[in-house]
């Protein structure tokens, strides 16, 4: 079985880009997403943290981690790695449907 395209991303050093499909490909990014920002809000408010302290931390508005959580809008994956750092959290496990 072929590693998940979110490894393949990771592996390239010096490739920093927006993620628009995780995990296992084109199929289903959408949920990806929803997967995506589903995980940020449970490690968000395991750390208890609001979105706008999250925002403030990455640079971000407060409506704009709103809509990452919903999984209406990318995030670099720059922001991804800080992201996973402020959570303290492997950033593979932002992927991973529970």
């Amino acid at each position: 079985m072929s590693k998940p395209l979110i490894y393949n991303i990771l592996s390239l050093s010096g490739q920093i880009g927006h993620v628009y499909f995780l995990l296992y490909g084109i199929i289903g990014h959408m949920s990806r997403l929803k997967i995506l920002g589903e995980n940020i809000k449970k490690y968000r408010e395991a750390n208890g943290l609001r979105q706008i302290d999250l925002a403030v931390a990455l640079g971000f508005s407060g409506e704009y981690i709103c809509r990452v959580e919903r999984g209406q809008k990318y995030m670099s994956l720059r922001k991804l790695f800080q992201l996973a750092d402020i959570l303290n959290v492997e950033i593979e496990k932002l992927f991973i449907q529970n």
